[in-house]
């Protein structure tokens, strides 16, 4: 990532963490600090650093338990590790919370098929197919 770019997107990530939210906005508090380790997560993927960038992921799964798509971002950060026990704990978790996304299906079916569990692999691949289709 070139370096400028890499620049502003720090700059913008700092100022996002220091704005300071009226009443009505307390509530969006979580999903902007959220958002921060979300984004500083994938500055760290970029740079091929797994280890910030799962760190990242776990800080903004803390201020937003609730999304699928974080639970699932980070199986794939723990994937990119040759983690895959803790990358169905978090793709489980992503699927117990937003069932129709057929993306973490499609991940678990791979770690299933790396596995040799045909049986389980199917029955995931199914499902993401019927939710991809």
């Amino acid at each position: 990532m070139p370096i400028i770019f890499r620049i502003l997107l720090l700059i913008n990530l700092e100022f996002l963490s220091s704005v300071t939210y009226s009443e009505q906005e307390i509530s969006n508090d979580k999903k902007q600090e959220a958002y921060y380790y979300y984004t500083m997560s994938e500055i760290y993927r970029l740079d091929y650093d797994l280890k910030n960038s799962i760190a990242c992921l776990e800080k903004a799964i803390q201020h937003q338990p609730i999304s699928s798509f974080l639970h699932t971002s980070l199986a794939f950060k723990y994937l990119l590790e040759n983690d895959e026990k803790n990358a169905k704990i978090e793709l489980k978790e992503a699927i117990e919370l937003n069932a129709s996304s057929y993306y973490p299906y499609f991940l678990i079916a791979k770690i299933y098929l790396a596995e040799n569990d045909i049986e389980k692999a199917l029955f995931y691949i199914k499902k993401a197919d019927e939710l991809n289709g």
